[in-house]
């Protein structure tokens, strides 16, 4: 759901942001799971 919203801005310069975003969520739901 973040990353599709993200998605909406420009992607090529945005990449970097949107793979630490999904690093940090990856992150975070591992977590709630453990």
């Amino acid at each position: 759901m973040v990353l599709a919203l993200a998605g909406d801005s420009t992607i090529t310069s945005d990449l970097p942001i949107l793979t630490q975003l999904s690093f940090i969520i990856w992150r975070d739901l591992n977590r709630m799971t453990f």
